[in-house]
């Protein structure tokens, strides 16, 4: 493999942020992403308050006084120069298969419908054959970003966001397609919904996808949809 582009920047006197500048991300490089997190999560972890990924960088926060930051600058700067993704790295990563009661939880399909002239039957087969990445997680806890969504069923977010979506709801906006694990506000054309415990913060970790696990969505009825959450447990097929 080509050894990685990147640029490291001093962005507070105890943080870095690492930016990547990748003009699309492929699965390979939410896998290189997720993997250079938990390598340097491993390394400093006396060190570090926190480290977060979005699609294309990594933010690092030192603890205060911990180290230089000029120092750690380099360390990182050279744990990035040297990395290597091999396919026993990529084995660690997952595919998972999710249920999704698509009618009639799918508020916006209708919608989605009259912006993309095709039918919901049309819109669900759609959503429901690609096999999606997890690019990121965020905005809250558990909240995955996934794309990228067939370009005939992208549809923009809501001009005015609901004050509540329910834990579970699938939707898309722009590229992306996305579930959310608790309710909450929210501006995503909803398009469905799965039974589903995506986070809980009981476990350990309470998430158990991460950046580069692939998703398949499965559409399932609102009988099988009832039967499922009344369950207090649910297996997560990993295919």
């Amino acid at each position: 493999m080509k050894k990685l582009k990147f640029k490291t920047f001093i962005s507070s006197p105890d943080s870095i942020l690492v930016n990547f500048n990748w003009n699309d991300l492929t699965r390979e490089m939410a896998i290189i992403l997720s993997h250079v997190k938990a390598e340097i999560d491993r390394k400093f972890k006396s060190q570090l308050l926190y480290s977060t990924t979005a699609l294309d960088t990594i933010l690092l926060k030192l603890k205060y006084n911990s180290t230089n930051i000029i120092g750690f600058k380099k360390e990182v700067e050279d744990i990035l120069s040297n990395y290597q993704l091999d396919d026993e790295i990529k084995n660690n990563f997952k595919t998972y298969e999710i249920p999704v009661c698509y009618e009639p939880f799918g508020k916006d399909l209708i919608s989605l419908s009259e912006h993309s002239g095709l039918r919901t039957s049309e819109i669900i087969k759609i959503h429901s054959e690609k096999l999606y990445t997890i690019q990121v997680i965020g905005f809250l806890p558990g909240f995955l970003y996934m794309g990228k969504v067939d370009q005939k069923i992208e549809m923009p977010r809501l001009k005015k966001p609901r004050p509540t979506v329910e834990k579970g709801s699938v939707g898309i906006a722009e590229n992306q397609t996305g579930i959310y694990p608790n309710n909450s506000p929210g501006g995503w054309q909803i398009i469905g919904r799965t039974p589903i415990n995506i986070f809980n913060v009981e476990e350990e970790p309470p998430s158990r996808f991460k950046p580069g696990d692939q998703i398949k969505f499965r559409p399932i009825t609102k009988t099988y949809f009832d039967r499922l959450i009344n369950k207090t447990e649910i297996e997560l097929k990993a295919l």
